[in-house]
This record gives C-alpha cells, structure tokens and sequence, in this order.
C-alpha cells in the first residue's frame, strides 16, 4: 500500500532512507533524530552529491516534492518555534526577535527560506549549535514534514 506524500515524507524513515542510500553510494551520511539526515560533501563534490541524492531520491520513493505544509500546520510549527525560541533565550542566548505569524507564512509559502527566523543563534560552533538542540530540540520534528535536506 502506498502511503500518502505528506505521511511518507514525515521523519526519520524519510532520513534513515536517505541516509542509508546514500552510504551505499559511497557516502559518509547518518539519518538525524529529528528527520533530517547529514552528508559530508566537499565543494568539489557538489555535482556528484546531487546526482547521487536524486538517484537516492528516486529509489527510496522520495522523488516527488512533499505536500505544501497547510497555513494552519505552519501557524502550529511557528508557535512551536516560539516556545522553542524561548527556551533559547533562557541559556542566554541573544536572538532575533520573530517575525508576525502572518510575515512567517507568507516568506514560507513565498519560499523565501534563506531569510526564514529560526529559534537559534547565528554565528555559532557545530559543537556549540549541537549542544544547544538537545537542550532546545527542533520542534515538530515529529509530526512536520522533512523540508530540507
């Protein structure tokens, strides 16, 4: 039975078969707790990493683009982004301060996504940025689905 797009791109079986298709080309890549997974690719190796993900993409069944979150999910991940901002902010973190839910929405849809507000920090060490999520985690990590890679 084949699931529907926006239950089969939920999560860690989206990332553990990524991943482990990945590892089978030829790459260091590991599935992430949260359902996002993470390759070691050099800049020389840009072309070769995109050719192999699509394929990977294309065998595990995750080559068609996810269903559009609906504005209500995104006004739900946002007051979770909130809450996870604040957390944050009590380890003493300094961070931009959000955006209107309305603004949030309307840069998401409009696939602005570089500029997107996040809970977390800029300008901060992996390892530092590492220790700050398990304490902080990623909302929605369960129930959103994977939106980058």
């Amino acid at each position: 039975m084949t699931e529907p797009s926006s239950k089969r791109w939920e999560g860690v079986p989206f990332a553990e078969a990524m991943s482990s298709c990945l590892q089978e080309h030829g790459w260091d890549s590991k599935a992430n707790d949260d359902g996002s997974f993470d390759t070691e690719v050099r800049p020389e190796q840009a072309e070769p990493y995109e050719h192999d993900r699509k394929a990977c993409a294309e065998e595990t069944g995750y080559a068609d683009d996810p269903e559009p979150l609906s504005r209500e999910q995104l006004a739900a991940w946002y007051g979770e982004l909130l809450v996870t901002a604040e957390c944050v902010r009590g380890l003493g973190y300094d961070i931009e301060e959000a955006p209107s839910v309305q603004v949030f929405i309307d840069q998401f849809e409009g696939g602005e996504l570089d500029g997107l507000w996040g809970p977390y920090p800029n300008g901060i060490s992996a390892t530092a940025f590492e220790q700050l999520e398990s304490e902080c985690p990623q909302p929605g990590a369960d129930d959103t689905p994977a939106q980058s890679f």
